[in-house]
């Protein structure tokens, strides 16, 4: 909540395009990323979920210097079981599905980058099997999370998405290439 507060603070100003909004807490899950990026947010910080996908179990005893799984600890006991390539390879994967996950989701909504979406792409279900538009639920006006025109230009021009993802968010680059080669005619 205190971010659409915020957001909306400048967005009745006209100023979301000269500020770079970063969502964090909890946002390393694909749907509330998708939310945060609906809203307005321009990036994604994700700590909690990272630390899991590295072995933390939160024990919540970080600040101790005492975490018994050698995940948040300077103790040289408890840092030896730590395998340094293995917990960045789990990192690396954990990261990749989660932008991934976030490709696909844009992909199936119809925009080739998660910044792209917005209010109007996502609707919040509640347990009567209604829906609400997250604009209607936020008190959103129309155009608020939407990238202003050249920012929006800007990240279509660095997506390139006819050559880069179809509609599942796996990678075509290339595969226009083999089919325009296959296919008869002047070339």
């Amino acid at each position: 909540m205190g971010f659409s507060r915020v957001y909306g603070t400048f967005a009745e100003l006209g100023l979301t395009d000269d500020v770079t909004f970063i969502g964090s807490a909890k946002l390393g899950l694909p749907d509330n990323a998708v939310v945060a990026f609906a809203l307005g947010a321009d990036m994604i910080n994700v700590a909690r979920e990272a630390m899991l996908s590295i072995g933390c179990i939160q024990a919540q005893k970080c600040h101790t210097d005492h975490c018994p799984t050698g995940v948040a600890t300077q103790n040289p006991w408890l840092v030896r079981g730590l395998d340094p390539e293995l917990k960045a390879e789990r990192a690396a994967v954990y990261l990749r599905t989660l932008r991934k996950e976030l490709t696909r989701i844009s992909a199936a909504i119809g925009v080739p980058h998660p910044s792209l979406i917005t209010c109007a792409d996502v609707d919040i279900f509640n347990g009567d099997y209604e829906a609400r538009s997250l604009a209607s639920v936020y008190g959103y006006k129309d155009g608020w999370g939407e990238l202003g025109p050249a920012l929006r230009a800007e990240v279509l021009r660095f997506m390139h998405p006819e050559d880069h993802f179809d509609e599942r968010g796996e990678e075509t680059q290339g595969r226009e290439a083999e089919r325009r080669q296959d296919q008869p005619g002047p070339r």
